[in-house]
């Protein structure tokens, strides 16, 4: 194992006052004052001018490294100091805004390491997320190894949040696998229970598909989707109140793992998507796990699509009316990944690259850009966003269709440049949002 403990790490601060080191890493980038340029509706256009891959690769290196963080714990070790302590590595996804483990960028994180030839890193940056699994094969979405007792003033238990996140890691060990890389048996092992606890345990019984129980746990925190939801109108001050408020309203087990919300139980037809899509690929390169769940999981997201508004629409199952789950998102058509019907993937292609519905210059928009809720800069509300481009790359690769991904891939790259390695971007002229340099906007590194 090599050792990667060559930057210092404040565990001693609150959540909200931690002192990172400001990572060195100079962008010297280009003004981001680009016009969007209009892109046809079929086929879509010939990528733009490259900018320099290694370049990218390089500056994705350096954003890795100043964000990866190790060390070892005590936890489990009790008096028994005969038990060795346990070793953990994970990458920051921003030190100054997102200073712990987050679990779906994580699996990108790890994808990223194993492209820049870091197998060790790739591996413990999974291992140390999957450490934190209980016996159900629940995976927390936030893992506070490196200062416990830091989550225990919000989330009420040590070392972890208490709810989920989109479950990218059998997609992950593939990637691994892939490139060449061995993947102990115990981490696929861990992968298949942490996937199986989606079925055994959150699987909606009239619809079939896969329930969130917070919006937090889709990852697109602000979607146009909650619309309507909540008492009061978008905006991020009153949102954020009545998420926290949705955490009491969970039901679990006696171990207090996440199984229903009566306030918030969206069956997700995306969520449903991207568990199937990583049962599939765990199940492919590993054999770790059978293919018996993907086949039914992806006849509940096809029974999913609504012809009027030629999307994948969510259910609602709490009996609470939200017509806003029917809002044009692009996280829906992550449905691709498992429902690769024809005559839906051809009107999916056309979206992708229409400006009058997702197409822009540095990668689709995240909500339709002729909806009324469409905000280019809005967080969840219509920027691009790097790991959405990047799993609708893989999606047009798996599929065949080497030019779209091309140009995805292309549109990847140019955003992730003009915005500064940014968290996401305003898909017409890359006007940087969130953090910036954000972990995963790497996965530029990763697309050819």
């Amino acid at each position: 194992m090599k050792d990667y403990n060559s930057q210092p790490y404040d565990t001693t601060s609150r959540p909200d006052q931690l002192s990172m080191p400001s990572p060195s890493v100079s962008l010297s980038l280009p003004s981001a004052s680009m016009t969007s340029t209009s892109l046809p509706n079929s086929p879509p256009p010939s990528p733009p001018a490259e900018v320099s891959q290694a370049q990218l690769e390089a500056k994705a290196r350096e954003i890795m490294k100043a964000h990866w963080r190790y060390g070892t714990s005590d936890l489990g070790r009790g008096s028994n100091s005969a038990t060795p302590a346990q070793t953990w590595g994970y990458t920051d996804p921003n030190p100054q805004r997102y200073g712990w483990q987050w679990l779906w960028d994580s699996c990108f994180h790890a994808v990223v390491w194993a492209e820049l030839g870091e197998a060790d890193r790739a591996l413990l940056e999974l291992q140390t997320l999957l450490a934190t699994m209980g016996p159900s094969g629940f995976v927390p979405h936030m893992n506070f190894v490196s200062n416990p007792s830091a989550s225990l003033d919000f989330w009420g238990r040590s070392g972890a949040s208490s709810i989920t996140q989109p479950p990218m890691f059998g997609h992950a060990i593939a990637e691994l696998v892939r490139r060449g890389i061995e993947v102990p048996e115990e981490l696929c092992t861990q992968a298949a229970r942490a996937l199986s606890f989606f079925v055994k345990h959150r699987r909606d019984s009239s619809t079939g598909l896969i329930a969130i129980v917070h919006p937090w746990e889709s990852g697109a925190d602000n979607s146009p989707r909650w619309d309507g939801h909540y008492l009061t109108p978008y905006g991020k001050v009153g949102w954020q109140d009545e998420k926290i408020s949705l955490l009491g309203t969970i039901q679990r087990d006696a171990d207090g793992v996440p199984l229903s919300n009566p306030a918030f139980h969206v069956a997700s037809a995306s969520f449903t998507a991207l568990v199937a899509f990583n049962l599939s690929e765990l199940a492919e390169t590993t054999g770790a796990i059978g293919l018996d769940a993907v086949s039914e999981l992806a006849d509940s997201v096809k029974a999913r699509w609504d012809a009027a508004s030629q999307t994948w629409v969510d259910a609602e199952v709490s009996g609470k009316a939200m017509p806003a789950l029917a809002t044009p998102v692009l996280d829906a058509l992550l449905c691709v990944l498992c429902d690769s019907t024809p005559a839906k993937f051809e009107i999916i292609c056309d979206h992708l690259f229409d400006p009058g519905v997702y197409g822009a210059s540095f990668g689709p928009a995240g909500t339709s850009r002729s909806h009324p809720t469409y905000d280019g800069n809005g967080y969840w509300r219509g920027s691009a966003w790097p790991q959405l481009t990047y799993l609708l790359w893989h999606g047009m690769k798996r599929l065949g269709r080497l030019r779209e991904a091309a140009v995805l891939a292309s549109q990847l790259r140019q955003g992730v440049h003009m915005s500064g390695f940014a968290e996401h971007w305003n898909p017409q002229n890359a006007n940087p949002g969130g953090a910036v340099p954000q972990s995963w906007s790497a996965l530029c590194a990763a697309v050819r």
